[in-house]
């Protein structure tokens, strides 16, 4: 009796080649931005695609469970403020300030974990006032992520990407809880600050990513491939 031989193999490669690009898009799929920036509200997803950044939690700083604690802006690698950090406590590349350089002597808030939702140290402005406003001082950042929170209550914030020059990338509006909200954004051009804002509230960051990916992220936008591709009927010979 003849059976037909059936390009099975092929079929089930090819079957499992649209399985894996569909779970990728599923798992890596960020918003696109009217000026082409992916966003990214996911941690894991974010993640996944970008998994070597350079990271700040601000975990080196002395400050205890249910404390916070008041310093001048800026805040770098250099930045010696008793109490909140020393030098080398923040990672090189990274600045923190309040937009415009508002309140030098005491701009910026080292938070204890608990102090308010946060579940682990984090970083502050200290007047309702102010502005965050988080530098990468180097040229060679395209992509970073971070947690938002605000001390008060869950709101509508305004966050800005700007480029070199201090041209504007992007503008997201985004509501952000009282406990860690991620954010995460990719450029194909430098990133050279964002700014993150919002009425009547106190901005937290905590997690700062940041660093270099050289490659578009392009598996996210490949189309699926159809798994009958390959005609399942299709003989490649008859066997007894």
């Amino acid at each position: 009796m003849k059976k037909r031989l059936i390009k099975t193999t092929v079929v089930i490669a090819s079957s499992m080649l649209t399985l894996a690009v569909a779970a990728f898009q599923v798992i890596a799929a960020p918003t696109i931005t009217t000026n082409n920036l992916l966003y990214y509200t996911s941690q894991f997803e974010f993640e996944t695609v970008y998994p070597s950044l350079l990271k700040e939690d601000f975990e080196e700083s002395p400050i205890a469970d249910g404390e916070g604690l008041a310093f001048p802006i800026p805040l770098d690698s250099s930045t010696n403020a008793p109490g909140a950090f020393a030098p080398g406590d923040i990672r090189d590349g990274l600045a923190i300030q309040t937009v415009n350089g508002t309140n030098p002597s005491n701009g910026l808030y080292a938070m204890g974990t608990s102090l308010a939702h946060n579940t682990s140290k984090a970083l502050g402005i200290y007047w309702f006032s102010d502005t965050m406003d988080i530098l990468f001082t180097g040229d060679d950042v395209n992509v970073a992520g971070m947690d938002f929170m605000l001390a008060v209550s869950a709101a509508s914030v305004t966050i800005s990407v700007y480029g070199p020059d201090d041209t504007l990338l992007e503008t997201l509006t985004s509501t952000v809880q009282t406990s860690e909200t991620f954010f995460g954004i990719y450029s194909n051009q430098p990133i050279a600050h964002i700014t993150v804002a919002s009425e009547g509230q106190i901005e937290l960051v905590d997690n700062i990513q940041f660093g270099r990916h050289r490659n578009f992220p392009w598996p996210m936008f490949l189309p699926a491939i159809t798994v009958n591709s390959v005609p399942q009927d299709k003989v490649i010979g008859d066997v007894e």
